[in-house]
């Protein structure tokens, strides 16, 4: 109303009730609307910021699973050469090349952040969908590792046959979810980059 008063006295006149309250709407619509862009606008940056944290994440990940591939495609095929040394003569074969199961310790923080965000309601689909099948697919790694540790566990010291026979099919399945993984990690990050 202040405004409303200053113009009308600058051009000499007494301004009405309404010219008054239509000042006052437009400011306040002009507020609101003030209101609305710079919320807007930070949704978007944190949009944005999460989006770059998943994508850190995936190419983290992607290292690890890189690491992980590599042991599992070598150490896979040495694991029935001792179950055939087994077979064929009896005694227990040197596991001397067997260094743990290596399941790859995969991230999912930055995932669930912007899934609790809300921010996969608010990207393109295939994008999100593409990101989507990459952390699918960090689950079945995981769940392929967790199925088989607690027989190698129990069959480690007392049934060499079993113990390579599952180090060879586990390491088998492993590498082979690994390999999907990198092609759904290269579709996700190309996807994330198509959004930035």
């Amino acid at each position: 109303m202040i405004l409303s008063r200053l113009f009308f006295r600058a051009e000499g006149r007494q301004p009405s009730l309404f010219l008054e309250l239509l000042v006052v709407a437009l400011g306040v619509i002009l507020a609101l609307a003030a209101e609305e862009y710079w919320a807007d606008q930070e949704r978007n940056r944190l949009i944005h910021q999460n989006l770059q944290a998943v994508q850190a994440e995936l190419e983290a990940n992607e290292t690890t699973i890189r690491a992980s591939y590599a042991y599992h495609i070598e150490a896979g095929p040495k694991s029935f050469e001792a179950l055939d040394y087994i077979e064929s003569t009896g005694k227990y074969a040197d596991a001397s090349w067997y260094d743990g199961f290596r399941v790859p310790l995969l991230r999912h923080a930055a995932f669930d952040t912007a899934l609790q965000m809300g921010v996969w309601a608010e990207t393109d689909v295939p994008v999100t969908a593409a990101v989507n099948e990459a952390y699918a697919c960090f689950e079945r790694i995981e769940n392929t590792a967790g199925a088989y540790q607690q027989a190698l566990a129990e069959t480690r010291r007392t049934d060499g046959v079993r113990f390579f026979n599952i180090i060879g099919f586990a390491y088998a399945q492993l590498s082979g979810n690994e390999e999907r993984c990198f092609e759904a990690i290269t579709a996700a990050l190309e996807a994330l980059q198509i959004v930035d």
